[in-house]
Parts: C-alpha cells; sequence; structure tokens
C-alpha cells in the first residue's frame, strides 16, 4: 500500500513509502505514525497540504486526522503600513492587505527634514574649509585678523607695534620677523579665499531653510513638502 509520511510538526506531506503487510490479519497493511494512506490533495500557489485534526493538531495515527490545503506564504517579506518589517515563517498566515514589497516613504515631518538639511549644510562647509581647518587648530585660525592687522601695520612701518607677532617669533627661532609676516600676509589671503565664499554659501542654504520655516509656521501660506526641502541644492564646489 502507498502511503505518504507528514511533518510531525507542521503536518506538511514529506515521502512517498510503502506500508508493510500486517501478519497478523490477513489483506491488512500496518501504517507507522505520520503517515497516511491517503492521497495528498493538489495545491496552487501559496497553498500547501497538511494533515491535521479538527483542531489544527498533527495527529500520530492518520485515523484522527485529515489533508487540509491551508495559505503558504512562508518566506513573504514586507512592510505594514508604518513601516514595521513583516516576514511570514508559518503556514496558515495570510499577508494583510495594507503590507507592501516596499518600504512606505515615512510622514513628512519638518522639524526632522529640517535638521536633516541643516546637517548636510553644516557638513557641507565643513568639507570645504577643511583645508585650513586641518592645518591649523581653532586657537590659531582665531588669531588669525589680529595676525593679519599687525602684519600689514608693520609691513607699512616695521617701527609699528606688533605684540602677537613678536611674541611668535620669540618662540619660532627658525623664522624671521620679515618671513613671518609675508607667510601670514599669504595665508590671510588664502583663508579668506576659501573661508569667505564657502560662508557665503552656508548662509544662503540657511537663509533659504529659514525661509521655508517662516512659511511652514504661517498658516495662510501651503505648508512645505519634502520636494521644498530637497530643493535647497547644497554645493560647495
Amino acid at each position: 500500500m502507498d502511503i505518504t509520511h507528514y511533518s510531525r510538526k507542521t503536518g506538511e506531506p514529506l515521502n512517498p513509502g510503502k506500508a508493510d503487510a500486517d501478519p497478523k490479519n490477513d489483506g491488512q497493511f500496518l501504517i507507522p505514525a505520520y503517515a497516511t494512506p491517503d492521497t495528498v490533495p493538489e495545491v496552487e500557489e501559496n497553498q500547501c497540504a497538511v494533515f491535521t485534526d479538527e483542531n489544527g493538531t498533527v495527529p500520530r495515527s492518520h485515523k484522527e486526522g485529515e489533508w487540509k490545503i491551508v495559505a503558504d506564504h512562508r518566506g513573504y517579506f514586507g512592510y505594514d503600513a508604518n513601516g514595521n518589517e513583516q516576514e511570514i515563517s508559518e503556514l496558515g498566515i495570510e499577508p494583510d492587505e495594507s503590507w507592501t514589497l516596499t518600504k512606505p516613504e515615512p510622514p513628512f515631518v519638518f522639524t526632522d527634514a529640517a535638521q536633516l538639511k541643516n546637517t548636510e549644510i553644516k557638513n557641507g562647509f565643513q568639507a570645504a574649509v577643511q583645508a585650513i581647518t586641518t592645518t591649523y587648530t581653532q586657537e590659531e585660525i582665531s588669531t588669525f585678523l589680529t595676525q593679519e592687522n599687525e602684519a600689514l601695520a608693520w609691513q607699512a612701518d616695521n617701527t609699528a607695534l606688533t605684540p602677537g607677532i613678536d611674541y611668535i617669533v620669540a618662540n619660532r627661532p627658525s623664522v624671521d620677523k620679515a618671513t613671518l609676516v609675508g607667510r601670514i600676509i599669504t595665508n590671510a589671503t588664502t583663508y579668506k579665499d576659501i573661508v569667505f565664499p564657502a560662508m557665503g554659501k552656508k548662509q544662503a542654504y540657511e537663509d533659504e531653510l529659514y525661509a521655508l520655516q517662516i512659511q511652514h509656521e504661517d498658516s495662510e501660506q501651503p505648508d512645505v513638502t519634502q520636494a521644498d526641502i530637497d530643493a535647497i541644492i547644497v554645493d560647495f564646489s
């Protein structure tokens, strides 16, 4: 007699087999546990045949159950309406109609979007002035204006008072005052050429973002969208 073994856990058909003849009863067969002589029904896509009793439990004896067809979406991976991941790993579970295979876009929140754009602006500015900030510390940069003023004054009149430059020269014997003054003036020009244009762009982007904030807070104007935020193209090149 042909039989089908089924899973003790799920009731799914496993593999076909042959039942042994019952030596004590002529014409009868010995059906092993978790096996049935009943023919496995045909199923369609996303379906599975399972052998269970009326309570959905997999029976040890085939006499206590029957083949049933249940949904089989195991391996489904998608997202619910809130963007939470959903995965089906068990038989008999149908995907919710609201689930999608692609993650839905999170709801637009102006403060979050504006913060991300503001961070993008700051990061762009920092990258643009990196040639200065990686060479000099913030403490050194904070003295650039004083150094430049003293250097220009001394260049115009070498009797001008330059206490800051004098301190540097006194502690840096490898460089004389005239050489240092020349370097300071060159560095000041380089600093302005790099930082000031970047600063202007940074402030322009911040002005655009602030204008969107005003629009967002004004109930009489159309509310700001993600597209409005994305329209601020941050480019420090």
